[in-house]
């Protein structure tokens, strides 16, 4: 058996863990559950829904909401497809160690207890000072099975099998991260190799000498083809899909971008693998020409960042943030002067408080 994830289910997994990380003094634990399906040989995760809505968060802890992830359990009535296969937590440290990604005496008798058979443990730390661009490797390891200690302060309870089990290395931006999966055998947690077509893709990718913030948003198609032929199902019979799909890659890759030195990085960003520009004056009209093509985002700076589409309802005849990382709760409409202003009011009995909005646009070519 194996966990296989799917469909960018990684990548969001990791901006999750990375969004509660802003740095090691206010890291945090994330906690998220992901969707998929269980077939004879394996586990498919599809989706990954972050869960913002905890009872509890430190860096060294999370209590997950079990009412909360009762309701994402139950999500097979909206995802027909799909069913609740495993959950992830992030460990954050201040650096990068061995065995890192490995659970905890708690991580190990909280997790027994629980309904679903795959954990997956995502441990990461901000240690590189230049930017790295995002990429990912297959590592092995001796198999391990760790199980619940009684002693509450010792580690869990390891043996090692002579076999080998496969998990994910990588980095991104100034992040180092490991990620291993986890099968919950109601009285351990063993490991289970861990598969992604995200890797096959950014390693076919990196082969090619093709990077991602090169390519224009014309080239997502075939990036998104490109992806689904990595995956195990269909890696057999898809040599012809995958150079087909590369030389058009290829053929869109921009030739000299513009790469973003350290003094100009904090005004870039990279969202969904698109190089967007802050925008340092921007009108309400700008927002709606550029909210109907897809091509604004916004943080919005609470008790953390939250990161934000911009979209205009026809409609209704309203811009309004959708919230991508499912912090804010609901989506939020946007006035002209919380566009121009650059802030958003929340108004109560006793109080005004003012969120700062910072708006990401790619540039409209025509």
């Amino acid at each position: 058996m194996h966990l296989e994830l799917t469909n960018q289910t990684l990548a969001t997994i990791l901006l999750d863990c990375m969004h509660h990380y802003p740095s090691y003094k206010k890291a945090k634990e994330a906690f998220g559950v992901i969707l998929g399906a269980t077939e004879p040989t394996s586990y498919i995760g599809e989706y990954s829904f972050p869960i913002g809505n905890v009872d509890f968060r430190a860096q060294d802890e999370v209590s997950p909401n079990k009412q909360i992830n009762q309701m994402i359990m139950n999500a097979r009535k909206l995802v027909a497809t799909s069913t609740s296969i495993a959950s992830y937590h992030s460990h954050p440290f201040d650096g990068a160690y061995v065995d890192w990604a490995r659970p905890s005496n708690e991580d190990c008798h909280y997790f027994i207890n629980e309904p679903l058979e795959i954990q997956l443990i995502v441990a990461l730390a901000q240690i590189y000072d230049e930017s790295k661009p995002y990429k990912l490797v297959y590592k092995k390891d001796s198999t391990k099975e760790f199980i619940p200690n009684d002693n509450m302060d010792a580690d869990p309870i390891e043996k090692t099998e002579s076999t080998e089990t496969q998990y994910i290395q990588g980095h991104f931006q100034n992040v180092a991260f490991e990620i291993r999966a986890y099968l919950n055998t109601e009285s351990s947690l063993k490991d289970i190799d861990l598969f992604s077509s995200e890797v096959e893709l950014n390693q076919t990718l990196w082969q090619h000498d093709v990077h991602l913030e090169q390519l224009p948003a014309e080239a997502m198609y075939s990036i998104r083809k490109l992806e689904y032929a990595h995956r195990q199902k269909s890696q057999k019979n898809a040599s012809d899909k995958i150079d087909y799909h590369l030389e058009k890659v290829k053929k869109l890759q921009i030739a000299n971008p513009i790469i973003p030195t350290e003094d100009d990085y904090h005004n870039i960003r990279f969202i969904n693998g698109l190089l967007l520009k802050e925008a340092t004056s921007l009108s309400y009209k700008q927002a709606i020409q550029l909210a109907r093509k897809g091509n604004i985002f916004a943080d919005l700076h609470e008790d953390s960042v939250v990161l934000c589409q911009v979209l205009f309802d026809e409609q209704a005849n309203v811009l309004f943030l959708e919230d991508l990382e499912k912090e804010v709760g609901s989506t939020i409409d946007l006035a002209d002067y919380m566009v121009e202003n650059g802030y958003f009011e929340e108004i109560s009995l006793c109080n005004i408080r003012k969120f700062p909005l910072t708006f990401w646009v790619l540039e409209d070519k025509k």
